[in-house]
């Protein structure tokens, strides 16, 4: 570099100088001593030279670190540029050519980024005139002291020679300060100029790399949105293929299930109706819906005999936790549910007891279908935003595993009512009126029962209704008091029954949740259709056989009237026929020789036969009509009374009939559930 002899000169000049000035003051010593110092002054310049050396390799390998560092800057944001350049093609390779440009000028800027030098180097060469001119005075007063010693004056000649050369040498170094100067102003100006594109392409960089994160960013976004999007595809094209569940037992209950569902609505609907026993309140209470609630609670094998208990709520309201305590009861050698537990239900789930694990789904047309249990554990808020109309493919989940807490027991889990989701609200809603109670679940730190919340218990919870306060080991218990109290008011000021409260956190003993549900009764009312048409079909039959016994009494009232009536016809046709032969038998022939034969009666006699004929053609005659007459009546009568027995023995036949198969059915039914 062009400094650095400048500076050894520099040094060694003053070093020089400042040795003229001692001998000048030490004349009067001898030429040996002055040899001693020389020598002693070189061996110091010596030392100089060698530290300033060291210093100028340490500003060296300074300017070597930075060039590198820079290099490595620049190195780093053309990996940058590259890889934003697959994004900004047109972009990076203008950025590139500016880059290049960039690397020239900062490889010369570093040959020249030493200002402070400069300065130093100026200051130095100032001072230096300074002196020189000093020396010059001294020089003069050198001359003056030397025309009296002849001894020195060879040594003041070389002097002058020196402070010669060290004026030239002065001058040229204030000539090189000034282009020094005016090249570093030029550098400094481009220094600028570059430093302003330096900054301009950093800030076009970072502007890029901002682009490219945020298209990196809604790169992963839409990945994210397409996953998800396959595996609702995935959950749908399950849920279409699958297939009604294949287990016997089941198949064969769904199998008497829609046979007794058939025979009711066919067979024994026309024999109600043949046989006018078919009002209108009749035909609702156990046809039409009634009768297709009941097939369709009969199919669900997970809560037929069993106490049904459904926890309702709004999200994050610990609905889940309290499931799994009821499940395991507190015992940690009870698997609790299968499946890792979800923020919230995304649909209901009922959890019933089982010999092994497997999941299945109701369709809305009321099938048992199954699903693998990927597909169940897939299932989240996500997956549905994604299947519009979900309620088209899924009423609710079965889970079935085995636990012996759930024996006798199923339980109902729910979405949060919270939602914001209609669907969620419309599913939860029409499930939860199945089971026998309902545990709503307040999160104590909630501290009250939102306007939603009441509007659904008010206007769409049917069953007895049990409120949770939960989690209330994170509140003291006077603040626990203290939402109770809120709560209490709130529901009996919406008049809103309830029957009790229950305060519940993980610390608490587990029998106060499981008292009440212990005390629920079991709603069998959908259950009691098929028992209730038994009933009715007995009394029915029953009727039918006092109905068939009371037309064949009154048919035998009728025969029997009838043959009395024939007795006395043929008692009066006998005596009339008695008569005729007394009538007849009372002329006597009368034999003549000389005239025709003839009948004679006595007076006596003719008056008998007068008053039989009258008996024969008045009462007889008569009598007989009438009998006659009656006799018509009553076998018209006995007619109707006889169609009338026939009739209600086909009547009760056809009843009995009914009846027995309505049985029969029954009976296939109990053995396809057990």
């Amino acid at each position: 570099m062009n400094i650095i002899p400048i500076m050894l000169l520099t040094v060694i000049v003053i070093l020089t100088l400042l040795l003229l000035i001692i001998c000048f003051k030490r004349h009067k010593g001898n030429n040996k001593e002055l040899n001693e110092l020389i020598q002693e002054y070189r061996k110091k310049i010596e030392e100089v030279h060698k530290d300033y050396q060291s210093q100028i390799d340490a500003i060296e390998k300074q300017h070597q670190n930075i060039e590198k560092q820079t290099n490595d800057k620049l190195q780093a944001i053309t990996e940058k540029f590259t890889e934003i350049e697959k994004l900004r093609a047109n972009e990076l390779e203008k950025a590139a050519l500016r880059i290049a440009t960039l690397e020239k000028e900062i490889a010369q800027a570093i040959e020249v980024g030493a200002d402070d030098a400069i300065k130093a180097r100026l200051a130095e060469a100032k001072e230096l005139s300074l002196k020189v001119n000093g020396l010059e005075h001294e020089l003069k007063l050198a001359k003056d002291s030397a025309l009296a010693s002849e001894k020195l004056q060879s040594k003041v000649d070389e002097l002058s020679k020196q402070v010669n050369s060290l004026e030239e040498q002065l001058e040229e170094t204030e000539e090189e300060a000034e282009e020094a100067q005016k090249r570093r102003k030029k550098i400094q100006t481009a220094y600028s100029q570059l430093q302003e594109e330096l900054d301009k392409t950093e800030k076009e960089a970072k502007h890029y790399l901002q682009k490219f994160n945020q298209t990196q960013n809604n790169l992963k976004h839409l990945q994210k949105e397409l996953d998800i999007r396959e595996e609702a595809l995935d959950f749908v094209t399950e849920v279409l293929t699958a297939e009604r569940t294949n287990d016997e037992s089941v198949s064969m209950l769904y199998k008497n299930v829609d046979s007794t569902v058939d025979f009711i609505t066919g067979e024994l609907r026309e024999c109600l109706k043949s046989t006018n026993n078919l009002p209108i309140s009749i035909k609702n209470k156990y046809f039409g819906q009634a009768l297709t609630a009941w097939a369709i609670n009969k199919k669900k094998t997970w809560i037929q005999g069993k106490i049904t208990i459904a926890f309702v709520g709004e999200f994050s309201a610990g609905k889940t936790s309290i499931v799994n305590r009821l499940l395991s009861q507190d015992n940690p050698d009870v698997p609790q549910l299968p499946v890792s537990t979800k923020a919230t239900t995304a649909i209901p789930t009922y959890i019933t007891g089982g010999i092994s694990t497997f999941y299945q789904f109701v369709s809305p047309n009321n099938e048992l279908k199954r699903i693998s249990p990927k597909t169940f554990k897939r299932v989240s808020k996500e997956i549905l935003e994604q299947v519009k109309g979900v309620s088209s493919l899924i009423q609710y989940f079965v889970m079935t595993y085995e636990n012996p807490h759930l024996e006798k027991m199923s339980i109902l889990d729910t979405p949060g009512f919270n939602s914001n989701d209609s669907e969620d609200a419309e599913r939860t809603i029409e499930v939860i009126n199945e089971c026998d109670a309902l545990f709503w679940i307040f999160d104590v730190n909630a501290g009250t029962v939102n306007r939603a919340s009441l509007k659904i218990i008010k206007e769409h919870l049917k069953k007895p209704l049990y409120i949770v306060i939960n989690q209330i080991d994170t509140k003291s218990k006077s603040d626990v008091d203290d939402v109770e109290t809120l709560i209490r008011k709130t529901l009996m000021d919406e008049g809103i029954i309830f029957c009790g409260i229950i305060r519940f956190s993980k610390n608490e003993p587990l029998d106060i949740m499981m008292d009440p549900i212990h005390k629920i009764n079991r709603d069998n009312s959908r259950e009691a259709l098929l028992d209730n048409l038994l009933e009715y079909m007995r009394n029915k039959v029953k009727d039918a056989k006092n109905a068939t016994k009371a037309a064949l009494q009154d048919s035998n009232e009728k025969e029997e009237n009838l043959t009395e009536l024939t007795n006395q016809f043929g008692e009066k046709l006998t005596k009339l026929i008695d008569d005729c032969e007394r009538v007849k038998e009372i002329p006597q022939f009368n034999s003549r020789w000389f005239s025709a034969d003839d009948y004679r009666i006595s007076q006596e006699q003719f008056n008998e036969f007068g008053n039989l004929l009258d008996e024969i053609g008045n009462e007889c005659t008569l009598k007989l009509n009438d009998l006659f007459d009656e006799q018509k009546d009553v076998v018209s009568e006995l007619e109707t009374a006889w169609q009338k027995h026939q009739k209600a023995k086909s009547q009760q036949k056809k009843l009995q009939d009914c009846l027995d198969k309505l049985e029969k059915k029954k009976r296939m039914l109990s053995e396809a559930r057990n």
